[in-house]
């Protein structure tokens, strides 16, 4: 069988986690699976046992193929024409053919999109994405759109939302992460299921089971203390949640200079974008040994397994936030959209959100969860062994 990935990628862990995810189920059920990915994401930085394939698809076509007039781009176009006539380009006639035949086989597309759609994006990105979807869903014989968010849904034109359903409409499964997310989609007429992420849902740890050699990428970070905290940031929290980036600093420092005798705390990028967050706050402490900066970005499955070993984190990542449930470590959660509090309500932890808004409660609940963290460690394991009694993978068995 052919299968095409879309939405995936390996720079960001939290898609490089459901990228993962999404091929480990693949070959569990299929061993002589063909899986595909558009052609432009960054590669995998280790060999998967399943080799991946990239389908090319250049400007021009993709306009075509998703429906669009070729009139207004018309230089984009004859610049493709040119390059498809000179040696070395993946855009000549025999590769565009090869790619043609490539979307007709598809029998799943599997779309393992994080959060591409709604209006705090801007239009031009919500467009994009679903031009895209539609291609896959154009040549796919089933599509399936894996657990992510979804909304808000203001946008100012009908044009988004008229796309938006008629392409979902013809996707066999979507899966809504948040009631939120599921409410959205209802408001505009498309049927979808309220499922839990699907990397949280994974029962196994994945990487083993699908990474080639996996012990040479395998990093183990030694802990120097039994007590350990670790802060995650995340970039986006100035850029869409309208924090100031003084108000958020100095929230991480009070936290740091209450937890620092006690613990020790690893300040951890899950994006790279956010390692001079992490740069900064130990520029700070500088002197001080507890406070420590992992000064690189951990493969995924490497972050899964050191969060393991936190009692608790301070987190603004969504799949940071996942794996350190999967792992039963509690999260206290920054977060900027709906999707925080949707996975916060799965493992019954809504009481560990914080707004930094309310800056004395937000630092109260920190401390709440230095009381607590264990019991609450407790209350994440038996919820998440419920919810992985679900799964968004089924229809790949048999």
């Amino acid at each position: 069988m052919n299968y095409l990935i879309t939405g995936g990628e390996f720079n960001n862990k939290g898609a490089e986690a459901m990228t993962l995810t999404a091929i480990k189920n693949i070959y569990e059920n299929d061993k002589n699976a063909r899986i595909y990915m558009f052609m432009g994401i960054v590669r995998p930085p280790f060999e998967l046992i399943v080799p991946l394939a990239y389908v090319h698809v250049p400007h021009w076509m993709f306009l075509k193929l998703s429906g669009k007039s070729l009139k207004g781009y018309i230089w984009v176009c004859i610049k493709d024409v040119i390059k498809a006539f000179l040696p070395g380009y993946s855009n000549r006639p025999d590769s565009i053919k090869r790619s043609l035949a490539i979307l007709k086989s598809i029998d799943f597309c599997i779309d393992v999109s994080g959060y591409a759609f709604g209006s705090k994006w801007s239009d031009e990105h919500n467009r994009n994405w679903l031009d895209w979807l539609a291609i896959a869903v154009k040549f796919s014989k089933s599509t399936y759109l894996m657990p992510q968010s979804f909304g808000p849904i203001e946008f100012e034109g009908d044009d988004i939302p008229d796309l938006a359903r008629q392409v979902f409409s013809k996707c066999k499964h979507i899966y809504a992460r948040e009631k939120t997310g599921l409410e959205c989609l209802n408001k505009l007429g498309v049927e979808c299921i309220r499922m839990p992420d699907s990397v949280l849902l994974e029962k196994d740890f994945v990487a083993p089971l699908i990474i080639r050699n996996y012990g040479q990428y395998e990093e183990t970070i030694k802990l120097a203390r039994d007590r350990n905290v670790a802060i995650i940031p995340n970039r986006r929290l100035m850029d869409f949640g309208g924090i100031e980036y003084d108000k958020l600093m100095n929230f991480y420092f009070e936290v740091i200079d209450r937890l620092c005798a006690q613990y020790d705390i690893y300040l951890v990028a899950h994006a790279g974008e956010d390692l001079e967050i992490c740069r900064v706050i130990k520029e700070r402490y500088v002197r001080v040994d507890s406070v420590r900066l992992i000064d690189h970005v951990m493969f995924s499955f490497n972050y899964e397994m050191f969060v393991k070993k936190m009692d608790f984190i301070i987190a603004s990542r969504y799949h940071s936030i996942i794996h350190a449930y999967k792992e039963h470590t509690p999260a206290v959660i920054l977060g900027w959209s709906d999707k925080y509090s949707g996975v916060a309500e799965d493992v019954c932890q809504q009481n560990y959100l914080i707004d930094i808004s309310e800056y004395d409660r937000a630092l109260n609940i920190v401390e709440k969860m230095r009381e607590n963290y264990e019991s609450e460690s407790t209350v994440i394991r038996e919820r998440t062994k419920m919810l992985q009694e679900q799964s968004c993978y089924d229809f790949l068995k048999g």
